[in-house]
C-alpha cells in the first residue's frame, strides 16, 4: 500500500561524509523501514521520467527532471552496507529482490545515458545551424511557400 516516507538525520559517524559538508546524511525509509521498498518506489518514478525524456527532452527538462530522483537513489544505495555479513544475514530473504532492483536500476541508468548522449554528442545540441544549412532550409521553405501560394491561388 501507500506507505509514508520518513526522513531522519543519521549519525555523523567518523566525519567521512563523502564530501557533502560535515555531519551525517539523511536516512530515507518508508513506513516499514525498508530501504529496498523506497528504492523500488523511486525507481518507478525515475522510469516515468525516463519515458518522458525519451519522447521529449524539452518536456522532461520542464516537467520531469531526473536528477533529484537519481540523486536520492544514489544516496540510499550508498548507505546500504551490502558487504557487511550482518546486513547480508538480516536481509537474506530480500537479496534476490535487491539483485533484481540493482539490475533494473543499471538498465534505467543506461537509458539515461543514451538520452544524455543525444544532447551532448549531437553536432548542434543547442540548435545552432550553419549558414549553409540555413540557406538550404530557406530554399526548401521558399519552395514550400511557392507551392502553397499556387495551391492557395487555385482555390480562390
Amino acid at each position: 500500500g501507500g506507505g509514508n516516507v520518513h526522513l531522519r538525520k543519521s549519525g555523523g559517524g567518523g566525519g567521512g561524509g563523502g564530501g557533502r559538508g560535515g555531519g551525517g546524511g539523511v536516512c530515507v525509509r518508508d513506513e516499514r523501514g525498508d530501504e529496498l521498498s523506497m528504492c523500488e518506489q523511486l525507481l518507478s518514478v525515475l522510469l516515468v521520467h525516463i519515458g518522458v525524456a525519451e519522447r521529449s527532452l524539452v518536456e522532461a527538462a520542464q516537467t520531469h527532471p531526473m536528477h533529484g530522483v537519481a540523486l536520492a537513489l544514489r544516496y540510499i544505495i550508498n548507505d546500504v552496507p551490502f558487504k557487511s555479513a550482518a546486513w547480508q544475514r538480516e536481509n537474506d530473504a530480500s537479496l534476490d529482490r535487491w539483485r533484481r532492483f540493482i539490475s533494473a536500476y543499471v538498465e534505467a541508468l543506461a537509458r539515461v545515458l543514451a538520452i544524455g548522449m543525444v544532447a551532448v554528442a549531437d553536432v548542434a545540441p543547442e540548435g545552432y545551424v550553419s549558414e549553409e544549412q540555413a540557406a538550404g532550409a530557406s530554399e526548401g521553405a521558399d519552395g514550400a511557400a511557392a507551392l502553397e501560394g499556387r495551391s492557395g491561388g487555385a482555390a480562390e
